[in-house]
């Protein structure tokens, strides 16, 4: 279980099997893509979950600079007239590749891979598995939202029933 914000800044509460599922996506991306390393993590810098060789790596570090980097490409976009924020970031470098794609606005899946592995293919899978992100993440709002819904219900039923209590006797 975990904490993430969601669309409006609100804190999404991760239940088990959401994480569980993440965590499923994440595994299969690494087999996929043959990635080294990835990170799901907030857009806030906070890591949810990994999976690869993620032993040596800081990535409380590493997940707050993609985070940070986001939202100075998010300025970019806006002095370029993009509407929105950029949907991925791409660094190339001698010894390993970094691709940082962003899911549902408010989180960030970042793939560190070989120089040798196509970026065709990481970017395929990588769409994949964001789509598959995108969709969890918003079921898990409604999910919230509905039972955040039935204690206000709920609450309100209580409290009129306790307030008719109270002045009746």
């Amino acid at each position: 279980m975990g904490l993430a914000p969601n669309a409006g800044s609100k804190r999404l509460v991760l239940s088990e099997s959401n994480y569980a599922e993440i965590r499923a996506i994440v595994t299969e991306l690494v087999v996929k893509t043959k990635a080294r390393a990835i990170v799901f993590a907030d857009m806030n810098g906070h890591p949810i979950c990994q999976g690869g060789a993620t032993g040596e790596l800081d990535l409380a570090s590493l997940t707050a600079l993609a985070a940070g980097e986001f939202s100075a490409t998010a300025e970019i976009a806006r002095l370029i007239g993009e509407p929105g924020k950029f949907r991925l970031l791409f660094h190339e470098g001698s010894r390993a590749n970094v691709y940082i794609s962003s899911v549902a606005g408010t989180y960030l899946l970042l793939i560190i891979f070989d120089p040798s592995v196509a970026l065709g293919i990481v970017r395929i899978f990588a769409h994949r598995a964001v789509t598959l992100l995108n969709k969890l993440l918003e079921e898990a709002r409604r999910a919230e939202e509905e039972a955040a819904r039935f204690l206000d219900m709920e609450f309100g039923e209580l409290l009129k029933r306790e307030l008719e209590r109270s002045f009746r006797g």
